[in-house]
C-alpha cells in the first residue's frame, strides 16, 4: 500500500463516507477513489461490515455499542511520526496529540518555537508553538500549499484583511498569494500550538 492511499485510509474520510456525513462532492470523490484503488474499496467494505454488525445487535444497549465501536475505529487510526497522514479537514486531533506527546521545540525566537517533524522533498510538517504573532507575505501558488491543524489554544488570522478565529481541533488552509498574520489569542495558555504543513505544488 503506497503512502498516499495509507494517508487517505487513516484520515477518517472513509468513516465519514460510510456514515454519510461528507459533503456531496467529497462523497463522489471517495467513491471515485474506491473504484481506482482496491485497498480503499476494501477498507470501505470493512467499515460497512462493522456497521452491519452493530445493526444486528440487540437494541437495548445499541447506543453504547455504537459509541464503543466508534472509539475502536478511532483507535485504529492512531499513527507514529514515522508514518503520519497529511493533515486535512478530517485530521484526527487526538491521534496527532498522542503522536507528538513529549516533543519539545528545537528552534526558538521571541514570538514562536518550532520543531520540524518531517522534511521530505515535497512535504514538510512542523510542530509550532506561537506565543505572539507570525507575519508572512503571500506564498506563491506555484511554490507550496500551507495548512494548519490547531492542537491547543486559539488563534486569530488576518488573511489580507479577512479575519478568522480558530481553536483546538480546527483545520485551515492559507490562501495562496495572500499576506497573512496569525496571532495567539489563547486565554488559558501562553501559546497556540499546532501542526503546520507545507506541500509542494
Amino acid at each position: 500500500m503506497n503512502e498516499e492511499i495509507s494517508n487517505i485510509i487513516e484520515s477518517g474520510l472513509l468513516e465519514g463516507y460510510c456514515f454519510g456525513t461528507l459533503e456531496p462532492e467529497e462523497m463522489r470523490k471517495v467513491g471515485d477513489l474506491a473504484r481506482l484503488y482496491p485497498d480503499i474499496g476494501t477498507e470501505i467494505e470493512r467499515i460497512f461490515v462493522e456497521l452491519a454488525k452493530l445493526k444486528s445487535e440487540p437494541k437495548g444497549d445499541l447506543k453504547s455499542k455504537i459509541l464503543n465501536k466508534l472509539g475502536s475505529l478511532q483507535n485504529e487510526s492512531s499513527f507514529d511520526l514515522q508514518n503520519f497522514p497529511q493533515i486535512n479537514q478530517h485530521a484526527d486531533v487526538r491521534a496527532w496529540r498522542k503522536a507528538i506527546q513529549g516533543l519539545d521545540p528545537d528552534h526558538r525566537d521571541d514570538s514562536m518555537a518550532f520543531r520540524v517533524i518531517s522534511d521530505r522533498p515535497n512535504h514538510e510538517i512542523s510542530l509550532v508553538w506561537l506565543y505572539g504573532s507570525l507575519i508572512e507575505t503571500g506564498h506563491e501558488e506555484s511554490a507550496f500549499r500551507e495548512s494548519f491543524l490547531i492542537l491547543e489554544g486559539e488563534c486569530e488570522c488576518d488573511f489580507g484583511g479577512v479575519i478568522a478565529r480558530f481553536k483546538a481541533g480546527d483545520y485551515f488552509e492559507v490562501p495562496s498569494n495572500t499576506p497573512h498574520v496569525i496571532r495567539n489569542i489563547s486565554r488559558n495558555s501562553d501559546y497556540v500550538k499546532g501542526i503546520v504543513q507545507r506541500i509542494a505544488c
